[in-house]
């Protein structure tokens, strides 16, 4: 084979790889990702103890759950853990669960990098560790079971013991509809709430500082009742990771939670309300130093 020959190979070779990638990136971007495949509920409970079980279920919560999932839901968003679909009502989002994204890299703990390196599988390792399902599930429990009201959930599925199995129709970010068998799935019901940043800017805006202010206590309440139970958050971003829900904030991401008994030390309390509320007290630096001094006077009355 000619030199001339060999190079046209390799170029339509290379031309080809490039139009895969691009097609394969505009297709995530047009679906955001999703595919029913990737929420299947693929994991092994091996004991009991591992499994979310909520307990017996009255007939009349049952048949509220039933009545928030005999609607339609569309795609609302993607986050790290988990694919949003809104109700047809919008008062509802259900949380399919990223079965892809918890099945953890064992293979990094066998192997090493040079030492400038090795930091970064480290990091890696933490990471996908935090994600994986023991860990995620055992995040899911702690918010239902202790926080339920603060992150305005509704529901809980884990395991192969489903208490709801009726089908759901769903549609992807193509409005393409799926039906979705929940007792094959695992997932969260959760009372949709405003995103943070809006609507606290328009309370600025309205000069509404009085309810700015509740909404701080809130929010502070529950970073204070989280540690009096000794439990951790290991993703601190107030703005994406809060929401409004009528008079109160609530947490919408239910997959950081751990065990971190330390907490319970008022002094080690105090730096963790400092450090879950540093950007959030910046943001309030430039927008606002009234209330930005009263969320630093109210963190130091605890």
């Amino acid at each position: 084979m000619d030199i001339s020959r060999f190079r046209s190979l390799v170029l339509k070779l290379i031309l080809l790889i490039c139009v895969f990638i691009a097609v394969k990136r505009c297709c995530y971007r047009v679906t955001g990702g999703f595919a029913v495949s990737k929420i299947i509920f693929t994991h092994q409970v091996e004991n009991d103890a591992a499994e979310f079980t909520q307990g017996p279920l009255s007939d009349l919560e049952l048949s509220q759950i039933a009545h928030i999932l005999d609607q339609p839901f569309y795609f609302y968003g993607k986050g790290g853990q988990c694919f949003a679909f809104i109700s047809a009502d919008g008062k509802m989002v259900i949380k399919f669960f990223k079965q892809h994204h918890m099945r953890f890299w064992g293979w990094l703990d066998s192997v090493h990098f040079p030492r400038s390196f090795d930091h970064y599988r480290t990091k890696l390792l933490y990471k996908h560790r935090h994600q994986s399902f023991p860990y995620f599930l055992h995040s899911c429990k702690t918010a239902y079971e202790k926080f339920r009201e603060e992150t305005g959930l509704i529901y809980m599925q884990f395991g192969k013991t489903p208490f709801v199995r009726q089908d759901l129709v769903i549609y992807d970010n193509l409005n393409i509809a799926h039906t979705i068998h929940l007792e094959n799935m695992a997932f969260a019901i959760q009372q949709k709430a405003e995103p943070f940043l809006p609507r606290f800017k328009k309370l600025i805006k309205k000069k509404d500082i009085e309810a700015c202010k509740r909404h701080i206590d809130t929010m502070l309440e529950f970073i204070v009742k989280r540690c009096r139970e000794g439990v951790a958050d290991r993703d601190v971003n107030m703005h994406t990771n809060f929401g409004m829900l009528d008079t109160r904030m609530i947490e919408i991401d239910i997959g950081s939670y751990h065990d971190d008994a330390s907490l319970k030390d008022p002094l080690v309390l105090k730096a963790e309300l400092h450090r879950q509320t540093d950007e959030f007290q910046k943001w309030l630096k430039k927008r606002n130093p009234e209330l930005a001094h009263y969320l630093s006077k109210k963190i130091s009355s605890f």
